[in-house]
């Protein structure tokens, strides 16, 4: 059925006699009851539902046994419609007892059980038809209503005892048609009969009504399935959404950490930018000299030269790129450690040279290697401060050592050179000191101030102009020297 049937229900209920008493358009159910009856207030009231979706009718009606009751019939046609509209008991079945609830008397064939509502159906009777006096017995139909006389308007009846009595006919109730039992036990097989009927109706019933349920259980299963279903997507699609909005924050994060570092790594290239530059000014960008090869040395010498020294006849200068250079008469042990050295080795950092083969020279691991005498080796191995400048006098046991806390260690130098750290009541805030072959020296402290002396007269004159912007001088053999200057 469909809802464009209900024009077509309501038709056949019409045909038959029906009137629509219900209609309930949630529940999707109208409902019909005779047109005879629907304004009694009778039990017999007999009431048709008719669910115009579903195709299911419901009958309600008496049952010989429960009283009121519903009998249901699933997929319904318009045929079978109009057949129960006819006779709403064609469905249910057949033969059914109509007994008391009560036994209300043994008449010495068995008790009866005899129902106390019965359809009333007037004086619908015939003669010597059974019949039941509605709170006494079984009787027989003996006359038909009396039309004159004291009993006027009355039906004789004879009940089982043989005894007769007149009886109003609305006292009568309709009796089923069944065969005399004339024993205990045929009667009792016959109820048994009977019970095994009634039990398969009831279940055909209850498998009718359990699909019904059944067809709203699968309903409410499907429905809740689908809310699940439902659910869980927007669950997912929530969590979906809530863990590309958690990507996306994170993103943000590595971005932002990304750039922070970035930032940081070049405020620190920035750094160390502005620092080495620093470095080179306070190392000296500029070069006077007079050198042998001295052309060679100012064509190789820049701001990138971070430590630098002549010995000798030979110059050498080391780069913050890991780069050397020297001029020929390098001593030949420091020869074979720089010539060729390999990428992979850490880098020299500091050079210190001498007479006679003597040399100093520190790592970027900061190892160290030298050449001196015992005295000099002794206080290189044992002291543990980081060594800042070596220096070479004339004498094979002339040193000077500055270390990086500013102190200081050395031996047969220079009398100029002595009275001034005298002078200067021994403090250990040196930077650097270099001596050379001839009682020359340079000292420079951390308060920016620097001394040199031992030098000829020519050798001063040439570094009057630049005396204060000095940074750093060294001494080689013939008189010569360089000096760093800003």
């Amino acid at each position: 059925m469909r809802t464009s049937d209900l024009l077509t229900i309501c038709e056949i209920a019409e045909e038959e006699d029906y009137v629509q008493i219900y209609v309930n358009e949630y529940s999707k159910v109208i409902s019909f009851c005779p047109n005879k009856s629907c304004n009694d207030d009778d039990d017999d009231l007999i009431r048709i539902n008719v669910y115009w979706t579903t195709g299911t009718v419901g009958t309600c009606l008496s049952h010989p046994r429960k009283g009121k009751t519903q009998l249901f019939r699933r997929n319904v046609d318009m045929n079978t419609l109009r057949a129960i509209f006819s006779n709403p008991r064609q469905h249910t079945g057949s033969g059914y007892y109509r007994r008391p609830k009560q036994q209300v008397r043994n008449n010495g064939t068995g008790s009866v059980a005899v129902g106390s509502k019965r359809q009333r159906l007037g004086f619908d009777f015939s003669i010597s038809e059974r019949a039941y006096v509605d709170g006494y017995a079984y009787c027989r139909i003996r006359s038909n209503v009396i039309k004159s006389g004291s009993q006027k308007g009355k039906i004789l009846v004879e009940y089982d005892d043989g005894q007769t009595y007149h009886v109003q006919p609305d006292q009568l109730r309709k009796v089923p048609q069944i065969e005399e039992i004339e024993d205990e036990e045929a009667e009792a097989k016959a109820q048994m009969e009977w019970l095994n009927e009634e039990m398969k109706f009831l279940q055909s019933q209850k498998d009718q009504v359990k699909a019904i349920l059944d067809d709203f259980e699968g309903k409410r299963r499907r429905n809740a399935e689908a809310e699940a279903a439902e659910k869980m997507r927007k669950q997912e699609e929530e969590r979906v959404k809530l863990e590309a909005a958690e990507e996306e924050r994170q993103v943000k994060i590595r971005l932002a950490k990304i750039v922070e570092a970035a930032e940081k790594e070049l405020r620190k290239q920035e750094e160390e930018r502005a620092r080495q530059e620093a470095l080179r000014v306070s190392r000296g960008g500029s070069l006077a000299s007079c050198l042998c090869q001295s052309n060679h040395v100012k064509k190789c010498f820049s701001k990138y030269v971070i430590s630098m020294a002549c010995g000798g006849n030979t110059t050498i200068m080391l780069y913050e790129n890991g780069s050397q250079s020297w001029t020929s008469g390098l001593t030949k042990l420091l020869h074979n450690k720089l010539n060729g050295r390999q990428k992979t080795l850490p880098s020299p950092v500091y050079v210190a040279l001498g007479s006679d083969d003597r040399y100093y020279i520190s790592f970027k691991d900061g190892k160290s290697e030298w050449v001196g005498c015992n005295d000099m080796s002794e206080l290189l191995k044992n002291d543990t401060r980081k060594v800042r400048s070596v220096a070479f006098g004339k004498d094979w046991d002339s040193y000077f050592i500055v270390f990086d806390d500013g102190g200081w260690q050395s031996k047969n130098i220079p009398n100029g050179l002595n009275d001034l750290i005298n002078r200067r009541q021994k403090r250990g805030d040196l930077v650097c000191v270099s001596l050379g072959p001839k009682g020359e020296y340079f000292i420079s402290a951390r308060n920016g101030r620097n001394w040199y002396g031992g030098m000829k007269t020519h050798q001063s004159n040439q570094l009057t102009k630049i005396r204060d912007r000095i940074t750093f001088m060294d001494f080689g053999d013939d008189d010569t020297f360089l000096a760093r200057y800003k």
